[in-house]
């Protein structure tokens, strides 16, 4: 009864696996409550742990299990292969083997496809239930696909690797959920956030993907590579923050001179837009930037514009 007061559509559709019915509910029936409000948490995806809570929290993929589907499809995609070359050589089009071979070749991508989405769905639910602002790294996905290195056997591991665990499905997921649980997603520089330490900021160059562990040569701090990570987007996911809020009380008009030229007042504008990108050029994971440093370069944009107008 109290799905049906709810409901407000529903449809039927077909797939590899069979029919489904497909219900729309109004934003009444879902009810979120977050267990800590305002709570923040640093997030990293790897190839290793899939994903990484800076609370120390670990969610691994069933990569064993996608892979050994995956290597069922390769087999029956031969099988199907050969299958056509004989069905040419007869004349024939699309046999009633064929049909069933790419039938059962569609279920097995469907089962690939829950598995990840069973996944990514309740390890998005367990981590938006319990914290309002996540941070996460300002991935290029497409780059790290491409990205290749004097080892191509190791490249292709890489890729297809890459390929299993979908982490655009993850990001899609993440962020869709975010709006429906009035969640804020931050995105950050991922630049140097393995190699930095998440205590003392100091960065190791010679960290190899092969490292599990971080171990600090300056503050003596051992702790799990990735968590280390997740601790280290999380503390700039909190700077990117504060420099936005403070950014914002900068004021965005400002009345100018009379005889002020427009393209005076567009580089006014353009140097004002580019407030939010301050910490940027600060915290570029080289530096140990501060908030006090922030604050210094904000203060100096500010009178900068107060001076572009005056002039």
């Amino acid at each position: 009864k109290y799905i049906q007061q709810h409901t407000k559509q529903i449809w039927i559709k077909e797939n590899a696996q069979g029919f489904f019915a497909y219900l729309v509910f109004d934003d009444s029936f879902f009810q979120y409550k977050k267990q800590n409000n305002n709570s923040w948490i640093g997030l990293d995806v790897g190839l290793r742990n899939t994903i990484t809570l800076s609370n120390g929290e670990k969610f691994v993929l069933n990569k064993k299990a996608i892979m050994k589907t995956a290597l069922k499809i390769e087999k029956l995609q031969s099988v199907i292969d050969k299958k056509k070359n004989i069905n040419k050589k007869r004349g024939v089009k699309n046999s009633k083997r064929l049909l069933k071979l790419q039938l059962r070749k569609l279920k097995l991508f469907k089962k690939i496809e829950n598995i990840k989405d069973d996944f990514y769905h309740k390890a998005v639910n367990h981590i938006l239930n319990s914290h309002e602002y996540v941070v996460v790294e300002d991935l290029n996905l497409n780059g790290l696909r491409e990205k290749k290195t004097e080892n191509k056997k190791r490249d292709r591991a890489i890729h297809k690797e890459l390929q299993y665990i979908s982490l655009s499905r993850f990001f899609e997921i993440l962020k869709y959920k975010a709006e429906e649980k009035n969640c804020k997603i931050i995105k950050v520089n991922p630049f140097n956030t393995s190699k930095q330490c998440s205590n003392c900021k100091w960065i190791d160059e010679n960290l190899k993907l092969s490292d599990k562990i971080f171990k600090c040569k300056n503050c003596g701090m051992i702790l799990d590579r990735d968590i280390n990570a997740a601790k280290n987007i999380l503390h700039l996911g909190r700077v990117e923050l504060n420099v936005r809020e403070m950014a914002a009380n900068l004021p965005i008009r400002l009345l100018p001179q009379a005889g002020t030229s427009m393209l005076q007042l567009e580089e006014d504008v353009r140097i004002m837009v580019k407030r939010a990108n301050i910490v940027l050029a600060i915290w570029d994971g080289k530096s140990k930037g501060t908030l006090d440093t922030i604050k210094k370069s904000i203060k100096y944009r500010k009178k900068l514009h107060l001076k572009l107008l005056t002039n």
